[in-house]
């Protein structure tokens, strides 16, 4: 019976580890760039997300402020053509105008 107390507590216990490392961010910024057909956003700050596919941007421009939320992830290197530094581009969940 104590074994399977204590193997049981562990599982919890490496379960809410794995919970509390997913957080969930707001970033807020004005659009620089916005690419409809790849879902993509870049803001003047030089962050860039990719939202998922079906995502409705027709209420967003560039100049808009926005919020984007996002979650703890490993982020993707994009090459930029207009410098020497790359960019990273996270996954967005959602996207909607600031207030």
């Amino acid at each position: 019976m104590r074994k399977i107390l204590i193997a049981t507590l562990a599982v919890s216990t490496l379960a809410s580890a794995s919970i509390a490392s997913a957080a969930t961010f707001t970033t807020t910024g004005t659009i620089e760039k916005l690419n409809m057909f790849a879902n993509t956003v870049q803001l003047s700050d030089g962050d860039s997300f990719k939202l998922p596919n079906g995502t409705d941007l027709s209420g967003v421009s560039a100049g808009q402020k926005v919020q984007i939320n996002w979650s703890s992830q490993s982020p993707l290197w994009i090459a930029n053509p207009s410098s020497d530094t790359d960019r990273m581009q996270l996954n967005a969940d959602s996207i909607s105008l600031a207030h």
